[in-house]
């Protein structure tokens, strides 16, 4: 089991259907000095995974990682997904996606929950924003 770095980076999964997700399951394959997480759906996710012959595991946030990990903030799909098939009726999920990053960011909330889960403590008092909902 890895140790996780203080600083973390949310990351998100983009458009279902493009390469974004990719991207995203390639970050597991390199060592950062920051903990990455994932924002998207853990089955979308997971079956792009299998797709591209990937052999990881998404943890939850508070999950330990290791070296073939990556931890994942679940946002689930409005609908089904197929790789390079674009379905704008998931144009809300892109949406939400990158309104949880922005309201982290904001309020320092997901940086704070990341440090308290792994054992770091934090100095600043998390506020709830309803965005993020349940981590």
């Amino acid at each position: 089991m890895l140790a996780p770095p203080k600083t973390l980076i949310a990351v998100t999964s983009g458009e279902p259907a493009g390469i974004g997700p990719d991207i995203c399951l390639a970050l597991a394959r390199r060592g950062f000095p920051a903990r990455i997480v994932v924002l998207g759906d853990r089955g979308m996710l997971e079956g792009r995974a299998r797709q591209l012959g990937l052999d990881l595991r998404l943890s939850d946030t508070e999950g330990g990682l290791t070296p073939d990990s990556i931890a994942c903030l679940h946002v689930p799909l409005a609908f089904p997904c197929h790789a390079g098939k674009l379905d704008r009726r998931n144009a809300p999920y892109v949406i939400s996606l990158l309104d949880r990053a922005i309201a982290g960011c904001k309020c320092n909330f997901a940086v704070d929950l990341a440090l308290i889960r792994a054992g770091f403590g934090t100095s600043r008092r998390p506020v709830k924003p309803p965005i993020f909902g349940p981590v």
